[in-house]
C-alpha cells in the first residue's frame, strides 16, 4: 500500500493549511520538489534504520579529477548519477550522516529504546475522525513498559543545541512540529487503544553532533494548547476538501488587516 496515494489528511498538508488554506491547495496540485535538505533528511533516516538505498558519489572518482565539475565530462558524470538514483549525497555529506546516527544511538534516549519491543517502523497508519480521515507515517513506534506507544521522530536540525526548555519550544513551532505531534498522538491513540508519548530526537548536523530528546507531554498544558490548535485546523482542513473552497489569507484576517 502506497502511503502518500492513500487518501487522508497527514501531518505535512495540516503544517500547510496552518500557513494559509491556499499554501495547502498549492501542495495539494504542485507535484512536490525534492530539496537536499529532504534529501539529506530521508538518507539518515535511512541510516537509522540500518538501511541504505541511496547513492554515495565521491567527487574525487569524477573523469577529470584535475578539473571542477564545470568541464562537460565531469558535469554529465554527475548529472548521470543524479538521473539514474532516487536519491544522491555526497561522499562528505555520507560520512557527516555516519556521525550524527553513532551520535543518536550512543545516546542514554536510544540505549533505552533497546529494553523495549519495537512495533513497527515506517508504517501508515490512519483513523477516520468526525471531521475526516487522518494518517501519519511514524518513524518508529516501540511498546513501552508501562503499556504505552512510544512514538519517535527523528529530526537533524542546524541549531546549536543547548538543552532549554525554550529553545525546544521555539525550534517545535517554528516549523509547526506541535501539530505533527498531536496528529501523531491522537491517530495512534486511537488505533492502538492506548496511551501514547510522542519524542522528538533532534541532533545536530555539525560537530559535536548533539542530541537532544523531546518528549510532548500528553497530559501536559503544552500539548492541550496544541491539540485545540490541531483540532481547529484539521476541522478548517477538512472543510475545505470537501467543499473545495480555499479562502484566501487575507480573508482569514480579523477585519482583514494586521495591526501591530
Amino acid at each position: 500500500m502506497d502511503y502518500f496515494k492513500q487518501k487522508g489528511i497527514s501531518a505535512s498538508l495540516l503544517k500547510q493549511y496552518a500557513k494559509s488554506p491556499m499554501k495547502a491547495k498549492l501542495s495539494l496540485e504542485t507535484e512536490s520538489i525534492q530539496s537536499d535538505a529532504f534529501t539529506f533528511g530521508s538518507c539518515f533516516h535511512e541510516m537509522m534504520e540500518d538501511l541504505q538505498s541511496f547513492y554515495v558519489y565521491n567527487a574525487d572518482n569524477r573523469p577529470e579529477p584535475d578539473k571542477t565539475f564545470g568541464s562537460k565530462a565531469n558535469k554529465e558524470w554527475k548529472e548521470k548519477i543524479y538521473a539514474n538514483n532516487e536519491l544522491v549525497i555526497s561522499q562528505e555529506q555520507f560520512e557527516e550522516l555516519k556521525l550524527m546516527v553513532a551520535s543518536v544511538k550512543q545516546s542514554q534516549f536510544y540505549k533505552g529504546l533497546e529494553s523495549v519491543k519495537f512495533e513497527s517502523r515506517e508504517e501508515g497508519y490512519y483513523y477516520d475522525f468526525p471531521e475526516g480521515r487522518a494518517k501519519c507515517k511514524p518513524d518508529a513506534l516501540y511498546n513501552g513498559a508501562d503499556g504505552s506507544i512510544i512514538c519517535v521522530d527523528w529530526k537533524t536540525t542546524t541549531e546549536s543545541l543547548n538543552g532549554t526548555e525554550w529553545q525546544s519550544k521555539l525550534m517545535v513551532r517554528k516549523f509547526g512540529y506541535e501539530l505533527q505531534a498531536v496528529h501523531y498522538t491522537e491517530i495512534l491513540k486511537n488505533v492502538f487503544n492506548r496511551e501514547v508519548n510522542f519524542f522528538f530526537i533532534f541532533v545536530e548536523k555539525t560537530a559535536p553532533y548533539e542530541v537532544l530528546p523531546v518528549w510532548v507531554n500528553p497530559k501536559g498544558d503544552y500539548y492541550n494548547e496544541s491539540f485545540l490548535k490541531w483540532q481547529e485546523l484539521f476541522s478548517g482542513l477538512s472543510k475545505c476538501l470537501t467543499t473545495k473552497e480555499w479562502p484566501t489569507l487575507e480573508s482569514t484576517l480579523q477585519h482583514k488587516i494586521i495591526t501591530l
